[in-house]
């Protein structure tokens, strides 16, 4: 019988073949971005900016419980500033969101 993670049968069996699906996909992102890098290099045009991609996992809330995310910006010290959240239920539902925007702030270091 197969298992992965714990999970046994053809569950199992899908669960393993996704992980090793994005395994793959992130060393092919790599390559990609190490080629985009030298193109640019070698047509001399390293004033353009270099896409990131970043991949974000994110696990789902236990049954009858909430999860908070929040994220947060600033542009320059000093210079404009915000943040917000959203609060999501266990079957992701929105349960709230906030967004705040800060017009003028100075990062203390």
């Amino acid at each position: 019988m197969f298992t992965f993670g714990g999970i046994t049968g053809q569950v199992g069996i899908f669960l393993a073949l996704m992980m090793n699906t994005l395994a793959t996909s992130l060393v092919i992102l790599r390559i990609y971005k190490f080629i985009l890098i030298r193109i640019i290099g070698l047509f001399g045009l390293l004033s353009l900016q270099v896409i990131k991609i970043k991949i974000v996992l994110r696990k789902k809330p236990d049954s009858g419980s909430h999860k908070l995310n929040t994220d947060a910006y600033n542009k320059g010290n000093p210079g404009g500033a915000g943040g917000g959240g959203i609060i999501r239920n266990s079957d992701m539902e929105v349960s709230s969101l906030h967004i705040h925007k800060i017009t003028e702030c100075v990062a203390i270091m």
